[in-house]
């Protein structure tokens, strides 16, 4: 593949930032040179339209947000992996669900507006910072992290004595 062999013309450096990864994917799903990727992004924030540069804002909030999890160390390799994914998908972007998204939409369809303020929203915010923490230390720790909060989701919204009350039911019933 004649896209691959660009990311090894990256200089080593001792920080890897997001424009450093926009630079990378540049590279590799555009087939151009390093300087030519900097150079367009440089433009793009500096001359782009109002639009341009929010999208691009954006997608670097977005890089930042992904590459975070990782290492420093690891930060390069993980966006070679995310260009090389989108020279092989035609450049197409996966946006990621916010960790806890789900949970705020069961409790949203479950319970008062109210409840929601004050037990949910509190429990989603402490899961995402352990959840970002955790990844840092690697993703079995994350796989815990999960677990655990998806069990303290499943107590907020009662399911615990609900589940214990059909699993009494059940047995009653003989089932």
């Amino acid at each position: 593949m004649k896209n691959m062999k660009s990311h090894s013309d990256l200089q080593e450096q001792d920080h890897f930032d997001e424009k450093d990864a926009i630079t990378t994917i540049l590279m590799i799903a555009g087939g151009v040179s390093e300087q030519e990727a900097r150079n367009r992004l440089e433009i793009t924030l500096k001359e782009g339209s109002d639009a341009q540069r929010r999208e691009l804002e954006h997608v670097l909030l977005q890089l930042r947000s992904a590459l975070g999890r990782f290492p420093n160390t690891r930060q390069k390799r993980q966006a070679v992996v995310l260009a090389t994914k989108m020279a092989t998908t035609g450049g197409r972007w996966f946006h990621r669900v916010a960790p806890g998204s789900l949970m705020l939409g069961i409790a949203r369809l479950l319970f008062s507006r109210r409840k929601v303020v004050r037990v949910f929203r509190p429990l989603v915010a402490d899961y995402r910072l352990e959840l970002a923490l955790a990844w840092r230390e690697g993703s079995l720790k994350a796989v815990c992290v999960k677990v655990q909060y998806w069990y303290a989701f499943s107590k907020a919204c009662g399911l615990d004595v609900t589940l214990d009350l059909l699993g009494k039911i059940m047995k009653v019933c003989g089932l």
